[in-house]
């Protein structure tokens, strides 16, 4: 299917639909001996030897009940997820609602490292935050007027420099709508790094990390996992200052709109069920870890 770049989202309201209908079919699997010996090894990964404080925000949008983000399963993978960044010296903050997400930051203005959203995605929004000309904003009827204008000025003013925004969502950085979500909202905080998908997403990404000059370990980049890819896995666009850095091409938006956070009968073996972490942060080296399929 072809999609021609566009500022404007309307043209695509038939396909995507409502985000609140989608519906996620989640298939019972058994983790695998293979699995499990993977999983274990995030116990054997290093912590960070720097003694510089970095703070990390996982903002869960998505609705109570929603398998792809809210069951029991999801809630264990975000947790392995957090773990790895403590390991690696950040201090975490997990927030399950528009309202005390706002509230914290209005509370504690400190700046943050790392900002994790999650809910499902398209190119022009992600759960109930849309592009709206050249802003983003809420739809949360709970939210005042002034807050659902404001909200990534807001969430702007918490956002360290060279920190980074991740949308843990499908389609959010799909490069053939011009004015996508991720784009956006690049420009409206440009001094972050907006890292998001082109595709469908189907599990909680993976972090790589890197050791930097000052020998702090940071984040070196951050992989989506699908069926498509080397290991099911692809690279993020990312955003700066409304500029997309990693000259990656369009990816076409698939037929199958429906199924964000989908899981399959097609797995293969070393995906299924399972939690897959390489541990290692250093230059060179460079750690990821892949989260049970979704």
């Amino acid at each position: 299917m072809e999609i021609q770049a566009s500022s404007s989202d309307s043209y695509l309201e038939p396909l995507l639909g409502d985000l609140d209908d989608v519906k996620i079919q989640q298939p019972e699997i058994k983790q695998s001996e293979h699995d499990q010996l993977l999983a274990g090894m995030i116990h054997e990964q290093p912590s960070s030897a720097s003694s510089a404080k970095k703070r990390a925000y996982f903002w869960v949008k998505a609705k109570e009940g929603d398998e792809a983000f809210r069951s029991g399963k999801m809630d264990e993978d975000r947790e392995m997820n957090m773990d790895i960044l403590r390991r690696q010296g950040y201090e975490v903050t997990l927030f399950k609602s528009n309202r005390a997400f706002l509230e914290h930051i209005q509370k504690d203005p400190s700046k943050v490292d790392l900002l994790v959203i999650s809910d499902h995605g398209t190119p022009s929004r992600i759960g109930d935050l849309r592009v709206r000309g050249d802003n983003i904003v809420c739809t949360d009827p709970d939210l005042g007027e002034l807050e659902q204008e404001s909200v990534f000025q807001t969430i702007g003013s918490v956002l360290n420099d060279d920190s980074i925004l991740l949308f843990d969502a499908c389609l959010t950085g799909n490069k053939t709508v011009e004015n996508n979500i991720a784009r956006v909202a690049s420009k409206i905080i440009p001094q972050t790094k907006v890292y998001a998908s082109q595709h469908t997403t189907v599990y909680e990404p993976g972090f790589m990390f890197k050791e930097n000059e000052k020998k702090d370990v940071v984040i070196d980049t951050i992989l989506y996992g699908n069926d498509e890819g080397a290991l099911g896995l692809v690279y993020p666009t990312v955003y700066q200052d409304g500029v997309e850095t990693t000259g990656q091409a369009p990816a076409a938006i698939p037929k199958e709109l429906f199924a964000p956070r989908r899981t399959s009968s097609g797995w293969k073996p070393y995906i299924i069920g399972g939690i897959m972490v390489v541990a290692a942060a250093i230059i060179g080296g460079g750690a990821w870890y892949l989260s049970r399929a979704k």
